[in-house]
C-alpha cells in the first residue's frame, strides 16, 4: 500500500489531472457546439425574416407578362407622384440610401445636370452647386418638384425641364457634374439617353450615380430566381422601373469608365462615380480603375481640403446651355434671391 502511495506521488501533476482537463475540453467543445447551433438558428431566423418581408412587399410574379410601354410607365410615375416622397422617405432612411446619397453627392459641383430628377429628392444633398438643371419626363413629378423648390428654397438656381434627356436638349461639354438616382432602371431608351449625357458632360466632368440594379451576389440571385421571385415582371407595371438591369454594363457600353464602385443592400444598390473614357473622346479606351471600399468617407473626403473651401462660381443662364431654346420650354425656373 505504501508503495502504491509513493507511486501516485511520483506521477506528474499534468498526468494526474489529465482526466479533469479532458472533461474541461469536452465541456468547452460541447458549449461551443451549442453556441454554434444557437448562432446558426438566429441567423436562419434573420434570413427567414428578411425573406418573408422581401416576399410580402413584392407583387406576385407573372411570367406571362411582357414589358409595358413607355407611356404606360410614365402614367405610373404620374400616379405615384403625390405619395412618392411619403413612401420613399422611410425606405431610403432605413436602407441607408440617404447616407449613400449624402456621401456620393457631396463632391458634385459647378453646373449640374440631374437626369430623371423625379420629385426632387436630392436637393438637400447638393452643397457646391452653381446651377442645377433637372430633366424629368413625368409632368406630375415636375409638379411635386416645383412645390418642393418653393418650400425649401435651395441656395442655387434650379431649372426644371419636362422632357426626355434622349432628345438632345443641351450643347456639348456644358456640365461639370451629372447625377442620377434610380434612373438607369427607369429609362426607356437607355443608350440614346446616355449618349446625350456623355455629350453634355465636360471632358473632366464626373457622373455620380445611386442606382438600383441586378442583384450583384450570384448566390442570392440564383436562389431568388429558383423561387420565382426575381426578376419580377410585375415591377415595371406597378412601379415603373426594371430591377434586372446592370448599371456597370450600361456605363461601360456607353463609353464611361467607372472610377468608384460600392455595392450595398444585398447587392441591389450601386453607388458609382464615372467619367468619360479617354476624356473628351468616346473612342479612346481608358483604364477602368475601380475602387472597392466599405468606407465611402475615404473616397469622398479631399485630403487637401480644396473642394471643401471651393467658392461658387456665377450662375449660368439656361439659354447658354440649351441646344434649342425655343424647342425646349422650361417647366419652372427657381432663381435664388
Amino acid at each position: 500500500m505504501v508503495a502504491v502511495l509513493k507511486a501516485v506521488r511520483t506521477i506528474p501533476k499534468c498526468t494526474r489531472f489529465s482526466s479533469r482537463s479532458k472533461r474541461n475540453v469536452m465541456f468547452t467543445f460541447s458549449s461551443f457546439k451549442k453556441v454554434l447551433v444557437g448562432v446558426s438558428a438566429a441567423n436562419g431566423g434573420v434570413i427567414a425574416g428578411c425573406f418573408y418581408i422581401y416576399k410580402k412587399n413584392r407583387p406576385a410574379n407573372d411570367d406571362t407578362l411582357g414589358e409595358p410601354s413607355e407611356s404606360f410607365r410614365i402614367r405610373t410615375f404620374d400616379e405615384l407622384a403625390k405619395s412618392y416622397d411619403e413612401k420613399n422617405d422611410f425606405i431610403e432612411k432605413v436602407t441607408s440610401i440617404n447616407k449613400y446619397k449624402k456621401r456620393n453627392f457631396r463632391k458634385v459641383k459647378g453646373v449640374v445636370l440631374e437626369v430623371g430628377a423625379g420629385s426632387g429628392r436630392n436637393f438637400s444633398f447638393l452643397k457646391k452647386v452653381d446651377t442645377l438643371v433637372c430633366v424629368e419626363k413625368s409632368e406630375k413629378m415636375c409638379e411635386e418638384m416645383k412645390k418642393k423648390l418653393e418650400k425649401i428654397k435651395p441656395s442655387y438656381p434650379v431649372y426644371i425641364i419636362n422632357d426626355d434627356i434622349k432628345n438632345g436638349l443641351f450643347r456639348p461639354n456644358v456640365f461639370d457634374s451629372v447625377i442620377s438616382s434610380f434612373t438607369l432602371c427607369s429609362l426607356e431608351h437607355v443608350d440614346n439617353s446616355l449618349e446625350k449625357v456623355h455629350q453634355a458632360l465636360k471632358p473632366d466632368g464626373k457622373f455620380y450615380l445611386i442606382e438600383r440594379g441586378i442583384i450583384y451576389n450570384k448566390v442570392i440571385r440564383y436562389v431568388l430566381k429558383k423561387l420565382n421571385l426575381y426578376p419580377n415582371k410585375r415591377i415595371p407595371w406597378e412601379f415603373g422601373y426594371y430591377e434586372n438591369r446592370c448599371p456597370l454594363e450600361i456605363l461601360k457600353k456607353n463609353n464611361f469608365n467607372v472610377i468608384f464602385k460600392l455595392i450595398k443592400n444585398a447587392g441591389s444598390i450601386y453607388i458609382l462615380t464615372a467619367k468619360k473614357q479617354g476624356g473628351s473622346s468616346p473612342h479612346v479606351n481608358g483604364g477602368n480603375e475601380i475602387q472597392k471600399s466599405d468606407n465611402l468617407q475615404n473616397e469622398m473626403n479631399n485630403k487637401s481640403g480644396i473642394d471643401q473651401t471651393r467658392d461658387k462660381g456665377p450662375p449660368i443662364d439656361i439659354k447658354d446651355i440649351l441646344c434649342h431654346q425655343l424647342a425646349t420650354p422650361i417647366y419652372y425656373s427657381y432663381k435664388n434671391g
